[in-house]
């Protein structure tokens, strides 16, 4: 069911993106269009363009960046669907960003992906900014099938600022750099 996104359903895709995520955990309309140079990154969609998964294949390791559904669908069973076939598509490890426990709408988020045999890493971590004007989002991060070790988790965060966020690290510390270097 899930698919590449074609170039003519960017702007759909991204009005979900734009609806279903707090500003600063996305990049600008132009900043997101980049992304498309980079042959590790890639936009999965359903036939109707309903669910999005903003997906990064970085060898060892899956990454999504953003899995969203349209508002009209939502609590209908289809994100489930989808994001089981995703993380069974293929033996890779999968992770992701979550928010902050705490909160009715974040407890209900992070118990979905663990329904789905996510694991919650308590480490302590931060997404740097999604651009100028964007500020650094404290977040969780989750992983299928395992947990992460210590040592996997501090690898896998600087893969995905290097990578993914292209901020200029060359000592991540306990901490997040604030400005990528480039998107």
């Amino acid at each position: 069911m899930l698919r590449l996104m074609k170039e003519a359903e960017f702007d759909r895709v991204y009005d979900i993106l734009y609806k279903s995520f707090d500003l600063n955990e996305i990049r600008t309309k132009e900043g997101q269009k980049s992304l498309f140079n980079d042959s590790a990154y890639s936009v999965l969609v359903n036939q109707d363009v309903t669910a999005v998964f903003g997906v990064w294949d970085l060898g060892d390791i899956r990454y999504i960046e953003h899995f969203a559904t349209d508002e009209s669908i939502r609590n209908k069973g289809l994100g489930s669907m989808l994001l089981d076939e995703f993380i069974k598509g293929k033996d890779t490890p999968v992770i992701l960003e979550a928010e902050l426990p705490g909160e009715e709408i974040t407890d209900r988020r992070i118990n979905f992906y663990k329904r789905h045999g996510f694991k919650f890493n308590g480490y302590d971590y931060i997404q740097p900014s999604m651009g100028e004007g964007k500020n650094p989002v404290p977040l969780k991060m989750m992983s299928y099938p395992l947990a992460l070790t210590e040592e996997q988790f501090k690898e896998y965060r600087k893969r995905l600022y290097t990578q993914v966020y292209r901020c200029d690290v060359e000592n991540l510390g306990g901490s997040a750099p604030n400005t990528p270097a480039s998107l």
